[in-house]
């Protein structure tokens, strides 16, 4: 996805102020049903995608794999035996019933995991800051969650352009 320069610095300011507003949000005091709807939800999710994404077959060929010429005609892509759609759905074959179950249900409790465990850090960070005297500890939470994230994004865009100097045809790249 490319970005031009002026709308850079707008996305990182509305990432910034949308992710201290949520990090405002106090996890641990949401009712129960809710708290277990954000455990519970990204790890079904989770593992439904994946099982699907096992048993889904390989691509099958559409309209991405068409050249178009300089009249605007759409011109099909020669196909290249060794790597035909033919031959590579003859040599798939379905993953076993155990990888297609445990897969999914080890990645879902995983997701599942991690969000119990980022409500009960929340709830940690909130009781230490109180501790320590913070008058507002909530809005501290926010800021810190806003200012990591868009450090952790620019630091994303630096290891991608840094990444794309490399390649040829890239702006940057020789």
């Amino acid at each position: 996805m490319t970005r031009n320069r002026r709308s850079r610095p707008r996305d990182l300011a509305v990432q910034a102020v949308a992710s201290a507003a949520l990090g405002t949000l106090p996890l641990h005091r949401a009712p129960r049903p809710l708290r277990a709807a954000m455990v519970w939800g990204p790890a079904v999710l989770t593992a439904g995608v994946m099982a699907r994404a096992l048993l889904r077959g390989p691509a099958e060929t559409g309209p991405a794999d068409t050249d178009v010429v300089a009249d605007g005609r759409p011109v099909e892509a020669e196909a290249d035996p060794a790597t035909g759609a033919a031959e590579e759905l003859e040599a798939w074959t379905r993953p076993p019933l155990a990888m297609v179950v445990l897969m999914p249900l080890a990645f879902g409790g995983l997701v599942g995991a991690a969000s119990a465990a980022g409500i009960r850090a929340d709830r940690w960070v909130e009781e230490t800051l109180r501790r320590r005297g913070a008058p507002a500890p909530r809005l501290i939470i926010g800021v810190l969650s806003g200012v990591l994230m868009t450090g952790l994004t620019l630091l994303e865009d630096r290891f991608e352009d840094a990444d794309g100097a490399d390649e040829p045809g890239r702006a940057g790249g020789a």
